[in-house]
Parts: C-alpha cells; sequence; structure tokens
C-alpha cells in the first residue's frame, strides 16, 4: 500500500493561508492524554481545551481497537463512521460503542488541542489530524498484542501500525481531499509525530529491541506515504519521561528505550527528537499542563517545517 499527498492538492495557491496540513499522531497513554482532563485547568482556560477548534479537524477521534486480538475490522466497524470531526477535547472516555462521545463534563483532551490551537493562531492554516494511540501497546515486543509490527500479524489479527495505516490514514487522506475542494485548500503533509517506549521500558531483550523496531516503523511509514523523497518526511519522536512516580521503578530498561529514542535524528534523516523531562507527571501519565507542554514541543517542531511567506 502507498499513500502520497503530493497529487492530492486541490488548488494551487501560493498563499500560506489557504493551506490544509495534516499530521499523523500515534504511540501509546501519553499521546492519547490519559489522566489529562479539563478541569484540571483554570474556568478561563476551557475555552483552549474545551470546545472544538475553528479549522482544525480530527479523524474519527480515537477510535475503539480492542486491547487483545486486534483485528482491522474492529476499526471498520459499521457503528465507527470515519468521517472528519471538529478537534475537540473528550475522545476516548465515552461508552464502548461511540467512545469518542464523552457523556461527562469533565472530559479528557491530547497534546494535539494545544498543538493544533498554536498552529492556527500562528499560521492560519487549516490543521488536520490522523491520531491512533493504544495505551499499554508494544512496539518492541512484537509477540505481545496490541503491538506496533510493520507486518501482518497473522491469523485475521492486524498490527496497530496496520489499523493506522489502512484503516484511518488512507481514508482520512481521502476524505480530506473533499474536504479541501469544499473548502478551496491546498492539502500538504505537515509529518508524523511519534510517543512510545514506555511498555518497553519494563524487560531487558524488549528495550534492547526497541531501537531497531522505531526504525523499522520509520522506514515503513515513509514508504508508505511514498512522497517523491520518501527519507525526508519530518518525523517527531517524543521521548519516553524519566518517570519519578510510583511505576518509575518498573521502568528498570527506561535509559535504554530513551538512548536509542534519541540515537533515531542520527541514524535517520529529517528526524527530530525532543525530551519531556520539563512535563509534570501525576504517577505513570502527565497532569493536564504537562500534556499541554507536550502540545507546545510538537506545536515548536511543526512550525520547523512550515515555509512561511
Amino acid at each position: 500500500m502507498t499513500l502520497w499527498l503530493g497529487d492530492c492538492s486541490a488548488v494551487r495557491n501560493q498563499s500560506p493561508k489557504a493551506r490544509m496540513r495534516l499530521y499523523v499522531l500515534w504511540g501509546q497513554s501519553h499521546m492519547y492524554g490519559t489522566k489529562s482532563f479539563v478541569d484540571g485547568f483554570p474556568e478561563a482556560q476551557w475555552n483552549r481545551f474545551g470546545p472544538p477548534i475553528p479549522g482544525a479537524y480530527i479523524w474519527d477521534k480515537l477510535g475503539r481497537p480492542n486491547r487483545s486480538n486486534v483485528d482491522l475490522s474492529d476499526a471498520l466497524r459499521g457503528n465507527e463512521p470515519h468521517a472528519w470531526k471538529p478537534l475537540g477535547a473528550g475522545f476516548g472516555t465515552g461508552g464502548p460503542d461511540y467512545p469518542w462521545e464523552d457523556p461527562t463534563t469533565n472530559p479528557s483532551f491530547g497534546p494535539e488541542m494545544q498543538m493544533a490551537h498554536a498552529l492556527r493562531a500562528q499560521t492560519g492554516e487549516s490543521v488536520a489530524l490522523v491520531k491512533f494511540a493504544v495505551g499499554g501497546s508494544q512496539l518492541a515486543n512484537l509477540a505481545d498484542v496490541p503491538n506496533w509490527n510493520v507486518n501482518r500479524l497473522g491469523a485475521g489479527n492486524a498490527s496497530l501500525l496496520q489499523i493506522l495505516l489502512e484503516a484511518y490514514l488512507a481514508p482520512a487522506l481521502e476524505q480530506a481531499k473533499v474536504l479541501c475542494e469544499e473548502q478551496g485548500l491546498e492539502l500538504s503533509l505537515g509529518g508524523v509525530v511519534s510517543m512510545i517506549g514506555t511498555s518497553d521500558a519494563r524487560r531487558p531483550a524488549d528495550a534492547q529491541a526497541y531501537g531497531a523496531n522505531l526504525l523499522d516503523c520509520i522506514d515503513h511509514v515513509r514508504q508508505v506515504l511514498n512522497p517523491p523523497h520518501p527519507e525526508l518526511v519530518p518525523w517527531l519522536v517524543l521521548q519516553t519521561p524519566r518517570y519519578v512516580g510510583p511505576d518509575g521503578e518498573k521502568l528498570a530498561f527506561l535509559a535504554t528505550v530513551r538512548s536509542a529514542q534519541a540515537q533515531a535524528a542520527s541514524a535517520r534523516p529529517a528526524v527530530e527528537v525532543r525530551d519531556t523531562v520539563d512535563f509534570r507527571l501525576t504517577g505513570t501519565h502527565f497532569e493536564p499542563r504537562g500534556t499541554a507542554g507536550l502540545g507546545q514541543t510538537m506545536f515548536r517542531w511543526a512550525m520547523r517545517q512550515v515555509p512561511l511567506a
């Protein structure tokens, strides 16, 4: 399977404001936004992390793969209509059939909220996000499910990476073309952001295999995106935090994973690595302001890829 954004522009317009820039976000619970709820902010800041963001869209929000025996049909179920939706807080905490609809008054949010707010304010461009994040998933131990294997798992199962690319990104691109035609926008690829590694820091074999598997994922996704120069697709690796919470002692091989993440920038072109040590944690996960800080880091990286007139 190959996808290419290079020929899907509906309107060729030199204005940077007449553009929609698409980002692919994937990873574990940090990318998902676990433990980050809007009531962690003063009421005056609700407008940044509550209502939908004008000009920012997310594809089907989070979706709901099973935690074991993940199969491609689970991401394509009839009760999960795929569509571009206004980006807002609240995905992932609703009922089992429609998990993106949060009936509570205190929805969760991920780092993409801050990223999109800042990009919209700074560039005026529309922002489209394809996000797929599964807490506790594996990158290094490909015998465990769910995992991010670059290959199919067999027996009717699919890896999370396969679901991201085939069940989320492929149809999202087709519908993004339609959305751009309707709005007179040019569609461009902004880049890929990955944050994964926590689950791989608990066992020595996983930590040792992590670096090679991360590079395999980068290479595979770039080839699937299939631009004229796949090796130059912008990629941001967010490092796993140095845990100080109660779960920190379980991550005995965290240094090995963090080192492999840091080395990805020298191993592949157009890969940047950003640390997350300055963000506040509650146990294993970021506090709301930590998640917002993560989004600000993503924004600063994204701005390095945006040629402003």
